[in-house]
């Protein structure tokens, strides 16, 4: 028989089981190595630290526990089933508490509502490390950050066709956090305040989707405390909130450069954000009817108004729409009309907060950047880049 050396975990069901569905968000559902489809419990004392993990982004919530003590992994599907029947049908089950321990024999079981079951484990040792020997370099409001992470989320790949698109870059620099993420048609750009020393150099990485989809809502507190490492050879980048960490190595694909397209354009176009997002509303379904492949949207702007227009197969009739009143500075005819795709342009402005946005033309390229609060001035909090679409064939002179 193994000695356990004392080990137990005496805490509200509840908490426990509410733990395992914030750490399911990394866990796969089917895992490379089965080690990566478990759960790791750590004793501390009066708390218990719930850990799961991809094998890059860990995810670890603290629990407050009656007592705790040891190191054990438990198959996440499993410990999931035996606390979820145990609290079945026990009133006020949130409060019943769950003892798992190991009995005579040194195996695991879990006891809640009445039921004391067997359980599978893995040795804690045979769990992934958490990358330790972080360097904590600052913080953040929770909701500025969350709201920010979300919002570049919109338009992140979420498959490996593009492995250095497969997430975002966060940047790390003195008094701010920049997050960026996007595909080949689109990037969303968000800088959030945050509390940090003077740091000399910047630090960047690229993190997958997995780290960030599901996981920003779960931060909890009202300050995120930023961290940032390396391991082997990686950068490793922490978000702590009150109860939930989140640890992730940064991906082997740098995430493409993309200053280049943030600075001022030459032309702008300040419209009212609702009165725009209503026209592209109603000039989409009439794309999706009519046009062949991904649905598109015709940009044109004049002296004092801007108009959204379908593009629609040959031989269909053109769709009017009304123009919207806009402040137009300094365009010329050469960035005056342009065509980007109408779900990933909808999507863009809902992303925008504020009552005016403002739409900036730049180059040969036409490339067209949304900013969120319609400012021509300052660095803005929050931008979109439109990369522009060849134009459609069938619209060839």
């Amino acid at each position: 028989m193994k000695d356990l050396g004392g080990a137990l975990f005496e805490c509200e069901a509840g908490a426990l089981l509410a733990a395992l569905g914030t750490v399911k968000l990394v866990t796969p559902r089917r895992p490379a190595r089965p080690i990566l489809g478990a759960v790791l419990l750590e004793g501390e004392g009066e708390t218990v630290v719930v850990t799961g993990t991809d094998g890059e982004t860990f995810v670890s919530v603290r629990v407050p526990a009656r007592s705790a003590s040891g190191r054990v992994a438990f198959p996440h599907h499993e410990l999931t089933r035996l606390l979820s029947s145990g609290l079945r049908g026990v009133l006020g089950g949130k409060a019943s508490v769950v003892t798992i321990a190991p009995n005579d024999l040194g195996r695991w079981q879990v006891a809640v509502g009445g039921r004391r079951e067997p359980a599978d484990t893995y040795p804690g040792d045979a769990f992934p490390m958490v990358p330790s020997d972080l360097t904590m370099v600052g913080n953040a409001a929770r909701a500025d950050l969350v709201a920010g992470i979300r919002r570049v989320l919109t338009g992140v790949l979420r498959d490996d066709a593009r492995p250095d698109l497969c997430g975002a870059s966060v940047e790390v620099g003195t008094g701010r956090v920049t997050f960026a993420g996007g595909d080949v048609h689109r990037l969303g750009v968000a800088r959030i305040a945050a509390c940090t020393g003077l740091i000399q150099r910047r630090h960047r990485a690229r993190l997958g989707a997995p780290a960030l989809v599901g996981i920003v809502g779960r931060l909890d507190g009202a300050r995120v405390a930023i961290q940032w490492g390396e391991s082997d050879g990686a950068a490793v980048v922490g978000l702590i909130g009150d109860t939930v960490r989140v640890v992730t190595r940064g991906g082997e694909e740098a995430f493409p450069e993309y200053e280049q397209y943030l600075g001022l354009a030459p032309g702008a176009v300040v419209v009212a954000r609702e009165e725009l997002l209503r026209e592209v509303r109603c000039s989409t379904p009439s794309a999706v009817a009519k046009c062949r492949g991904r649905p598109m949207l015709e940009v044109r702007v004049s002296e004092a108004s801007m108009s959204v227009r379908p593009v629609l197969a040959e031989r269909s009739d053109e769709v009017v729409v009304p123009d919207v009143a806009a402040e137009v500075c300094e365009l010329d005819e050469e960035h005056g009309r342009f065509w980007v795709h109408a779900a990933d342009f909808q999507a863009a402005l809902e992303a925008c907060g504020d009552a005016r946005v403002a739409l900036r033309v730049a180059g040969p390229a036409a490339v067209m950047t949304i900013v969120d609060g319609g400012s021509l001035k300052g660095e803005p909090e929050f931008r979109e880049v439109m990369y522009a679409q060849r134009k459609p064939r069938h619209l060839e002179p």
